[in-house]
């Protein structure tokens, strides 16, 4: 199981574009203290996401879960049939949570399809998936709007409805008003939705969400190790203090 069982997962996203950046990301997490990592295909280097390459990485991570994603724009040239059967290939590497974008096979605005055969397409990815012991989050970026609260409902319930494990879905909070409904609607989806989910947000009111968010029923912090002007992620540091302040146990570090 990729989630951490009593508390909300430390999940470290290695930012590296090849290899060996990578594999030293691997090193300094495991002396921090991390429960799994997050790799993004699609951040590396063409010439690195080869399989070679890609065993190397996951053999590196020496048994401990990683959230995978493969999304478009990494690789012009990739189609999503293309994308899908790397992510599948990554299964047999180890313990995996892939990311399987909710348009999926119907690229469109807002990330969010409901044609019927792209949505078919989805549930046998789904079934590929488990079928090699691998949990499957399905994903929903919204950057440039603010996401009502109904749409979010509706989002997060079909990818239950699609066989996911995990619901993701990024909105924005430009506000604090925005940030308020954001804050309000994470108690909702606990109540309400049948599976964990990573409900988050971006933008200038984005970071008490960010931090708190997963006390409130948020299943996983995504963090990195250092901090960068333009990402919303909060650092490794910033969750330890957050979560020991918190009173969590059995906290990896």
């Amino acid at each position: 199981m990729f989630l951490v069982q009593g508390r909300p997962t430390v999940t470290a996203m290695l930012k590296s574009d090849n290899p060996d950046g990578i594999l030293a990301e691997i090193q300094e997490l495991r002396k921090i203290g991390v429960d799994t990592f997050g790799l993004q295909i699609d951040y590396l280097k063409p010439e690195y996401r080869k399989t070679e390459y890609l065993k190397k990485i996951f053999s590196a991570m020496d048994g401990t879960p990683c959230y995978v994603t493969n999304y478009r724009g990494g690789d012009p040239n990739a189609d999503d049939e293309k994308l899908a059967e790397t992510l599948l290939q990554v299964a047999d590497y180890g313990p995996m949570l892939l990311d399987l974008r909710a348009d999926m096979f119907a690229p469109c605005d807002g990330e969010f399809t409901e044609n019927e055969a792209a949505v078919a397409k989805q549930k046998a990815f789904i079934r590929a998936a488990h079928e090699k012991g691998a949990e499957v989050l399905m994903s929903t970026h919204v950057f440039n709007r603010f996401v009502p609260k109904d749409e979010v409902k509706k989002i997060a319930q079909a990818a239950a409805q699609r066989g996911a494990n995990i619901s993701k879905i990024v909105t924005t909070a430009n506000s604090a008003d925005e940030l308020q409904q954001n804050i309000e609607l994470i108690t909702e989806l606990k109540r309400e939705l049948p599976i964990p989910f990573l409900f988050l947000c971006n933008g200038s009111h984005c970071r008490i969400h960010r931090i708190y968010g997963p006390m409130m029923g948020v299943c996983m912090y995504l963090t990195a190790i250092q901090k960068k002007e333009w990402e919303s992620q909060p650092t490794i540091d910033d969750v330890k203090t957050a979560m020991t302040l918190a009173g969590y146990e059995n906290l990896p570090w």
